[in-house]
């Protein structure tokens, strides 16, 4: 769960409502082919993703 998923939850419980600011996002890279299909924007009315590449699988430096 994101901080804003906390964000909506705590509101619904207070029955608050969240303050969504506007955010403008540059997006830059290659494209991707991933692909999301929101079934239903009433329950899910933002959704956010970043694809990461390069990264090395390793054990961790403990």
């Amino acid at each position: 769960m994101s901080v804003y998923g906390v964000a909506r939850d705590l509101a619904a419980h207070y029955a608050t409502t969240v303050n969504t600011p506007d955010i403008e996002v540059e997006a830059t890279g290659a494209p991707t082919q991933a692909t999301v299909r929101i079934e239903d924007p009433e329950r899910c009315p933002r959704f956010t993703a970043r694809e990461i590449s390069g990264v090395a699988i390793g054990p961790a430096p403990l």
